[in-house]
């Protein structure tokens, strides 16, 4: 009976070998890779929104300092879509119009989220950040669209502050008329 001061070196092997086994086979089961940084690439860049889903899409943008900014296009059928993109009265930037404003405004539609998504505020912000405007630059802001399945939108934002000439605090002054019993 030699051999049985040698099991449990025996048992000890076998129970490392197949835990080396096992974690050789559990490190072999991740989940496969893609084949090649193209497939990565493509699967970012899905467009939220195709350009040629959309009927009309109108963006204008008031900010603090009285700015406006307009993106507008319409895709009507028979006829070629028409883009516009103006910055206000700002000579260092003209109006944008033709392919060029076309480009730019697919760009922004596939940035944003799906327009059928309800999602305004997101919204707000993927357009903001396409165009490149700070939060706390906009005064006013409003989106309108409509898709080619019938799908309308609108997205409206007012911000108030105490210079504006409307009468901010109205519903604060209508709970002053609140007794409390």
């Amino acid at each position: 009976m030699k051999y049985e001061r040698f099991l449990p070196v025996l048992i000890i092997a076998v129970i490392l070998g197949a835990l080396v086994y096992a974690q050789g086979w559990l490190g072999n089961q991740s989940a496969p890779e893609p084949e090649t940084n193209e497939e990565i690439r493509l699967q970012a860049a899905q467009a939220n929104n195709k350009l040629e889903d959309i009927v009309w899409f109108d963006v204008e943008i008031e900010l603090m300092n009285d700015a406006e900014i307009e993106v507008t296009y319409s895709a009507s059928e028979g006829r070629d879509p028409r883009a516009r993109i103006r910055r206000g009265n700002q000579p260092d930037n003209p109006e944008i119009t033709g392919q060029d404003a076309i480009n730019q405004v697919e760009g922004i539609a596939a940035a944003i989220p799906p327009l059928t998504s309800n999602e305004p505020l997101n919204l707000i912000q993927a357009i903001l950040d396409q165009l490149e405007i700070a939060q706390s630059d906009v005064d006013e802001f409003e989106v309108e669209y409509r898709l080619k399945d019938g799908t309308r939108g609108a997205v409206e934002l007012d911000v108030k502050d105490h210079d504006d000439d409307d009468d901010w605090n109205d519903d604060l002054d209508d709970l002053d008329d609140f007794d409390d019993d």
